[in-house]
C-alpha cells in the first residue's frame, strides 16, 4: 500500500511540474543506482483563433487549422448559444470548414481534434451580423515519461542537457542521448 501511495505521489509530481525533472530513487546496490524522471509539456502552446465580423447576413464560418496552417478535417464543433443553453454539434468537412447560420446572440465555440488540444472561445453577433472564425488548435502536452538512470548523482545542468537531447532526437533519444558508460536515457511504456 505505501509502496502504491507513493508511486501515485511521484506520477503526480512528475505531472505537475512536467517540464522539471525530479530525483525519483537512490539504490546504491545497483550499477545504476540514480533514477530521474522528466517530460515535456508545453505550457505555452494554446489554441489561437481570429474572429471577424461582417455586417449584412448571417452565414457565419469556421475554419478549424493547426498550427502549421493545415486545414484540420473533420473536427468536432460544438455551438452553444449561451442564453438559451441550446448547443449545435457539428463536424467540419474535409477542408476544416463548416458553415452555419447563427442569429443575433451570444455564442460559445468549443473545438476539440483527435491528437490536438481543445479549444474554446466565446463571440457575440449583432442582428444582421456573420463571423469568419478561424481557430489554430494546438498539440496537447506530451505525455511520455522519460527516465535516467545514472551510476552517479547528475547535476542540474547535465540533466538539462540530457532533457535538450531527448528533446532533438525524440526518435532515436535512447541511442543519441545515453553516455553507456554513465547514464542510459528510457522511456516509461
Amino acid at each position: 500500500m505505501k509502496s502504491q501511495i507513493l508511486f501515485i505521489t511521484l506520477l503526480f509530481c512528475v505531472q505537475s511540474f512536467g517540464q522539471n525533472w525530479h530525483l525519483v530513487n537512490i539504490d546504491e546496490s545497483k550499477e545504476f543506482g540514480y533514477e530521474y524522471w522528466f517530460q515535456f509539456e508545453d505550457t505555452q502552446d494554446s489554441c489561437t483563433y481570429f474572429i471577424t465580423k461582417q455586417d449584412g447576413g448571417q452565414t457565419s464560418v469556421i475554419e478549424i487549422y493547426d498550427k502549421n496552417g493545415d486545414t484540420l478535417s473533420f473536427a468536432i464543433i460544438q455551438i452553444e448559444d449561451i442564453e438559451s443553453k441550446k448547443v449545435f454539434d457539428n463536424i467540419a468537412d474535409i477542408h476544416g470548414k463548416i458553415k452555419i447560420q447563427l442569429n443575433q446572440g451570444k455564442y460559445r465555440v468549443r473545438v476539440s481534434a483527435m491528437g490536438y488540444s481543445s479549444c474554446e472561445t466565446d463571440l457575440e453577433l449583432a442582428e444582421d451580423q456573420s463571423v469568419v472564425l478561424k481557430i489554430i488548435l494546438a498539440f496537447p502536452p506530451d505525455l511520455e515519461v522519460y527516465q535516467i538512470n545514472s551510476k552517479v548523482e547528475l547535476d542540474e545542468s547535465e540533466i538539462r542537457k540530457i532533457m535538450d537531447c531527448v528533446e532533438k532526437s525524440r526518435g532515436k533519444f535512447h541511442e543519441d542521448c545515453s553516455d553507456k558508460e554513465r547514464y542510459l536515457v528510457m522511456m516509461h511504456i
